[in-house]
């Protein structure tokens, strides 16, 4: 994170390095609308304090997300906690590097 305690140098060898990352092609969906009308299968609540489980993200389709997965704050998470994982959400999952997820044991 920037503070005011970062010179131009610091700042100009971030922006190198942010413009020295690979980039991917961005991901385009059939349906667009689903994410907006996301359904929970559980509270919050209830997906957080289950019982859970670390699963491969290719292996998360169709289960209850327990933790959602974030690199670091502000990061937006792909899914919330009591949230169906959906084809869309692996994909997500796939594009941005994230392994594993913790979803509710079965």
């Amino acid at each position: 994170m920037i503070t005011p305690e970062n010179t131009d140098d610091d700042l100009w060898r971030l922006t190198e390095a942010l413009e020295a990352l690979p980039q991917k092609a961005p991901l385009f969906f059939e349906n667009p609308s689903v994410f907006p009308h996301r359904m929970c299968e559980k509270s919050i609540r209830e997906a957080i304090f289950a019982p859970q489980e670390s699963v491969p993200f290719e292996k998360s389709l169709g289960r209850v997300c327990a933790a959602p997965t974030v690199s670091c704050p502000p990061a937006i998470p792909i899914v919330m906690s009591g949230e169906r994982i959906t084809k869309e959400d692996v994909e997500l999952l796939r594009f941005y590097g994230i392994n594993t997820i913790a979803v509710v044991k079965e």
